[in-house]
């Protein structure tokens, strides 16, 4: 990997953790998926890297944190991981134990960014108790962006640079029955990921669609774009018949229970 390659990406690594955006932009740099497409686009390789994000980005659909105490890095698994199998050539199975791996010890870097904020709200509650009100912005943007450089931009950019191509030995260097374990361990996430969020649906009138949208998927042999076309038209029409009191089951009922009258009449 380039030197400016490197950097590019352990920017936007520092970028997913500024959080000047709204939550929703944030989550969405924060993702696997997303990261692997620009390290695609820096080191000119998007459909492999793509399908690394696709294939690690499920392992973290059910991540969950309590106190902002962050068990993964999802925006590390993805670049490095991305960045490893382009520039070592490793296969996708191994990618996935790597991600396991980079997401718990880069999560570390986070713990650390949480420990050190408090230092930043002792100084803002200074501030503002001297009314210091236009210093507000040192302590509160300044001062914590700069401090992700160290800790976020300039450690990424050094693994990439010194150790993407040499991860892929590591690994390829590691005992068979230890690649198998981490192969296995890597193949069952996705599934919890897939459970833990259809468990969070929270409406057990939505688990046929997600039965039915899952064996579709198996069996009809359309493309992803395909599928995702038809999820959103099903979505839009059920938002609308939800808008307009006219719920699917909600009709079905009614339409019976006329039914049933009109035949009383009749």
């Amino acid at each position: 990997m380039e030197l400016w390659q490197a950097m590019v990406l352990g920017g936007f690594y520092w970028f997913s953790f500024l959080g000047f955006f709204p939550h929703s932009i944030n989550l969405l740099f924060y993702q696997p998926l997303t990261a692997s497409l620009l390290v695609g686009l820096v080191m000119g390789d998007v459909p492999t890297a793509m399908i690394v994000g696709a294939t690690i980005q499920p392992m973290f659909l059910g991540q969950t944190q309590a106190g902002w105490v962050i068990t993964n890095d999802n925006s590390a698994a993805g670049i490095i991981t991305a960045s490893v199998v382009i520039a070592s050539g490793m296969d996708i199975e191994s990618a996935m134990a790597v991600a396991v791996a980079v997401g718990l010890v880069m999560s570390q870097l986070t713990n650390v960014r949480m420990t050190v904020g408090s230092f930043w709200n002792a100084l803002t509650d200074k501030f503002i108790k001297n009314r210091q009100y236009n210093k507000l912005w040192l302590s509160t943007i300044i001062y914590p962006s700069l401090f992700k450089i160290v800790l976020y931009w300039i450690p990424m950019s050094l693994v990439l640079y010194f150790g993407a191509s040499n991860i892929g030995f590591f690994v390829d260097g590691l005992p068979e029955w230890l690649q198998n374990g981490l192969g296995a361990l890597a193949s069952l996430m996705p599934i919890v990921g897939l459970c833990i969020v259809a468990s969070s649906i929270g409406k057990k009138g939505y688990m046929p669609f997600f039965i039915g949208g899952f064996v579709f998927a198996a069996y009809s042999g359309l493309s992803g774009i395909g599928i995702a076309v038809a999820a959103v038209m099903l979505a839009w029409f059920d938002f609308r018949c939800q808008n307009k009191g006219e719920h699917l089951s909600i009709n079905l009922k009614s339409t019976v229970s006329e039914s049933a009258i009109l035949g009383k009449e009749i």
